[in-house]
């Protein structure tokens, strides 16, 4: 049986396809948390830039592409590849005004299409008239390119069934893989509901040297809407959905519509690994720069609360650290592990006080 879980509950595989994106957004969740929390490496890299240090400074957050992400499967979008080709054939089949026969097989599609293509273009039709209209600019595009390709293979004497067969399926192809980069046209920041999961200090805090920022969730009014209303958890389960359907209808609308969004929501941009569900994770999502960023795609976000400081922090580190909240007057801590057993807590010494201010980096 399917598993799918957001914020510890579980969920039906039923109740997640009746789930609509307004009800899981943050401002209606139940029991929504108050805070969210964002890890940072605080890691200068080669150019000299320490986008870590900016965040805290400017308060701002980054919003990254899903492919930039560590986790290969995390928001990668599964479009069945057969599904797809044969539901791209039947379109073009339609589309040029043939008529298919009840479970007729793919190949004899694709040969009839093949046939009534290369004679088309043999006599000189042109897009207009080879396919039925469509107002979809895109499919109109995607109709000239594979039209080109034929035509051209045509001039060079290449008009054999099989060599137009191959052209078609590799037009298709590319059609495929441009809607796979349909991605690039979300962006996403990742948030956790807790300062003290030891695997987020490891994974996304440089191993305990870098920092957590805690971000207190402000009341809902026109300025925080945006951001609120595009704020979601994610969704953990142990099952990749096809998204075909999805990324046809945005191929032939030229729009996903309300439905196929929410699909691309659920069952991709918010859908990771049960591996991954000790993250406690929420996701602000941006399409189509629906949230205001600057040229590094980064956003203006929530007041910071807190700061929380990791343990293994050099003592340059924590002394730059400490004094840029002092001088933005943010709440600062450090986090340390606990004696007795496997979690992290608050320590109890004040940083300046620590032993660790006073240590020698190697």
């Amino acid at each position: 049986m399917r598993k799918y879980y957001i914020r510890d509950n579980q969920y039906t595989e039923n109740q997640i396809q009746q789930l609509k994106l307004e009800q899981i957004a943050l401002p209606v969740m139940a029991n929504k948390p108050l805070r969210l929390f964002k890890y940072f490496s605080n890691v200068t890299n080669e150019e000299g830039e320490n986008f870590s240090l900016e965040a805290l400074k400017n308060n701002t957050v980054h919003l990254t592409h899903p492919k930039c992400f560590d986790d290969p499967y995390d928001s990668n979008a599964f479009i069945d590849y057969s599904n797809y080709v044969t539901n791209r054939i039947m379109y073009y089949f339609e589309s040029c005004g043939l008529q298919h026969c009840e479970n007729e097989t793919y190949g004899s599609l694709l040969d009839k299409l093949a046939h009534k293509l290369t004679e088309q273009v043999i006599h000189g039709s042109d897009n207009e008239h080879i396919f039925i209209k469509d107002k979809n600019e895109k499919e109109r595009a995607n109709r000239y390119n594979l039209i080109l390709k034929i035509r051209y293979l045509i001039n060079q004497g290449l008009s054999d069934k099989q060599t137009i067969i191959r052209c078609i399926l590799a037009t298709i192809k590319e059609e495929y893989n441009n809607s796979k980069n349909t991605l690039d046209r979300f962006k996403i920041s990742c948030f956790s509901e807790s300062p003290y999961l030891m695997l987020m200090w490891s994974h996304y805090a440089n191993k305990h040297t870098g920092f957590c920022i805690e971000y207190e969730i402000p009341e809902f009014s026109d300025e925080s809407e945006k951001l609120l209303r595009n704020i979601y958890p994610v969704i953990y389960t142990d099952t990749r959905n096809d998204l075909s359907s999805a990324f046809l209808n945005w191929e032939s609308s030229g729009s996903p519509g309300i439905d196929g969004l929410c699909e691309m929501y659920k069952y991709g941009l918010l859908s990771k690994s049960l591996d991954w569900k000790h993250q406690k994770e929420w996701r602000l999502i941006s399409v189509d720069d629906i949230i205001d960023v600057d040229d590094h795609d980064n956003c203006q976000f929530f007041k910071i609360k807190k700061v929380y400081l990791g343990h293994d922090m050099s003592p340059e580190d924590r002394k730059e650290i400490i004094q840029i909240c002092k001088e933005k007057n943010i709440p600062y801590i450090g986090v340390t592990i606990a004696d007795n057993c496997f979690e992290m807590r608050d320590c109890d010494v004040l940083c300046e006080d620590c032993y660790k201010m006073e240590e020698k980096s190697e």
